[in-house]
């Protein structure tokens, strides 16, 4: 692994579009006939793709919290349509088939992190492997509940 000057002209980078996720942006970078000076290297020659092993649970832990918010913030923006959308006279957050699902996703959105706090506390020298989340496992609030208020609010649950 290396970590080297991009700005200097040796190397092309092609911003890769996305639809979501835009908070960091993402690169194809291409390097032809790119000399990597020996005090570029970080660690040992030949760690690094175990060390960039060894970032991906914290980071499947942020990605969980993040996930957890984005469910959150549809959860919120759910229930502000279920109170203000009035139908025969009445707010539709008050019908059993809108709030008891509002309510299911508050649950599972308040449950969500637990699983991530043991791994988050878990971390630290020679626990690599303990505290990592489950390749595949994520929070069970977003996905599933996202959709919910979507359906409930239309598309404008993840739009601005």
């Amino acid at each position: 692994m290396f970590v080297v000057d991009l700005t200097g002209g040796e190397v092309e980078m092609r911003a890769i579009p996305k639809m979501g996720r835009n908070a960091v942006s993402s690169y194809e970078l291409f390097m032809d006939d790119f000399r990597v000076p020996r005090s570029a290297l970080v660690g040992e020659e030949g760690s690094g793709f175990k060390y960039l092993l060894d970032g991906i649970n914290p980071e499947r832990i942020l990605l969980a919290h993040e996930s957890l918010g984005i469910g959150r913030a549809a959860l919120r923006r759910a229930v502000r349509y279920a109170g203000e959308r009035v139908v025969f006279n009445q707010p539709i957050g008050q019908n059993q088939g809108i709030a008891c699902p509002l309510a299911e996703a508050s649950m599972r959105l308040d449950a969500g992190p637990l699983p991530f706090h043991v791994g988050g506390e878990q971390r630290g020298p020679g626990t690599r492997r303990r505290g990592a989340l489950r390749p595949g496992h994520r929070p069970s609030g977003r996905p599933r509940h996202l959709s919910r208020a979507r359906l409930l609010t239309g598309a404008s649950a993840s739009a601005r």
